[in-house]
């Protein structure tokens, strides 16, 4: 006899099994309305608001529903989308980058999970990003000061570089297993998941282009070299050259 905890699992269960059956059938329409928004962006720039409202919306259920790679791809079209300006030289270019993200979700939405690897998806999603930010470098910065931030940002100025803000590790962890970046900064105290867990994490991942540490920190350093950062900065009064030299390093390579 099935008790009512056992019955109500059942009925839970179920429940999710139809709606992750309707998410799926009606991912083609989500779609289908998603590319519109794009097109419509060519003659209307007020249609970004809805765009990134489709994208975002996808973004967070299609992990829920059982297709994590759109989820994948979504983090990294929100991403690009946060760059959109309508007045770009390159807008047409990037209104092509879109369409391919569209394609890619299509793409992944059908197929199984074998083909829809983590590491598959993150080159066809390179693939997308050269089309617009062929000589961009991508770099994330992890720190909850709000004031170092502003002292990082300021220091690579004119270079062709974008980051990405994380106040904590674990959320930078996920940007990282699901993004490639080019370089991370980060320091030993961040909340949630420190600076050498956050560098483990980098070194795990599989992404077209290793990534590059730099630890910013008043520290001494001692970590093993699996775990250990590429580039240590300390925090004195040289850290705004001394950053500028590595950043601009990496994106002359």
């Amino acid at each position: 006899m099935k008790t009512p905890g056992k019955i109500a699992k059942v009925k839970a269960a179920a429940m999710m099994a139809r709606l992750t059956a309707t998410f799926h059938a009606e991912m083609p329409s989500k779609l289908d309305a998603m590319e519109s928004s794009v097109l419509g962006l060519s003659h209307d720039p007020d249609i970004f608001e809805t765009l990134y409202r489709q994208v975002h919306s996808l973004k967070g259920s299609s992990g829920m529903y059982g297709l994590p790679a759109v989820g994948q791809v979504c983090h990294d079209f929100e991403e690009a989308l946060n760059q959109f300006e309508s007045e770009d030289d390159d807008f047409e270019e990037k209104i092509d980058q879109y369409l391919a993200y569209v394609d890619l979700m299509r793409q992944v939405s059908r197929v199984d999970d074998e083909t829809n690897s983590s590491a598959t998806v993150i080159n066809q999603l390179a693939e997308i990003r050269e089309t617009v930010h062929s000589t961009e470098k991508h770099g994330l910065i992890v720190d909850e000061s709000r004031l170092n931030v502003a002292l990082y940002q300021g220091v690579w100025e004119g270079l062709p570089i974008r980051f990405n803000i994380c106040t904590d590790g674990y959320e930078a962890a996920g940007k990282l297993l699901n993004y490639s970046y080019d370089i991370v900064i980060c320091g030993f105290e961040i909340p949630v998941l420190n600076g050498v867990g956050l560098i483990a994490v980098a070194r795990l991942c599989v992404h077209p282009q290793p990534v590059t540490v730099l630890l910013a920190t008043n520290e001494a350093v001692d970590l093993p070299k699996e775990v250990g950062p590429d580039h240590i900065i300390k925090r004195d009064g040289e850290v705004g050259d001394n950053l500028y030299r590595v950043v601009a390093g990496i994106c002359k390579d």
